[in-house]
């Protein structure tokens, strides 16, 4: 019986099968980080809010946190991978391009400093992670943020220009 224990687990077998193991189970891990990537956790909604309030600051119009637009704009990544997936990678580049600017987080930098990390960001090659998450969620957040009334009521609209349009585009807005 020992010989025969020994010729089913002799330690190159034990080896070999642990590392099939192990490869196994971290592509498994990587997979799923891939095809079904996790939501945010509260520090990541927390950095991502910063992120929109640097984006749309509140001054003499309305800004992100007024007008709501961080739950619009989750719900709106949330509905694909790519973007879940971007959202999320994305949020970890801010933070560590953050500890780059001497900051322990993003929302820990001062608004010039903040301001320095997206302009980095939005710099970044065309296709790249950072390109991707930086033009969905600034073309994301505008949108929401321009279609809330408080938003359009500062600029002096009354109503949404789409889809009927301003049939007077000729002429200055009425302020």
């Amino acid at each position: 019986m020992p010989a025969v224990w020994e010729a089913l687990w002799s330690r190159r077998r034990f080896l070999r099968r642990a590392t099939a193991l192990l490869s196994l189970v971290a592509g498994g891990r990587l997979l799923q980080r891939i095809f079904f990537p996790a939501s945010l956790s509260a520090e990541q909604r927390a950095t991502l809010d910063v992120v929109l309030d640097t984006l749309i600051p509140d001054g003499p119009f309305p800004g992100a946190r007024r007008t709501g637009v961080l739950e619009p704009l989750l719900a709106e990544c949330a509905a694909t991978r790519q973007t879940r997936r971007a959202l999320i990678e994305g949020i970890e580049l801010v933070d560590n391009a953050a500890r780059h600017h001497g900051g322990s987080s993003f929302a820990a930098l001062d608004e010039r400093r903040r301001e320095a990390v997206l302009m980095d960001i939005a710099s970044a090659e065309c296709a790249t992670l950072p390109w991707f998450f930086f033009r969905t969620v600034r073309d994301k957040a505008m949108r929401l943020h321009y279609a809330h009334p408080l938003a359009r009521r500062g600029l002096g609209f009354d109503r949404a220009p789409q889809p009927q349009g301003y049939l007077d585009y000729w002429q200055a807005p009425r302020a």
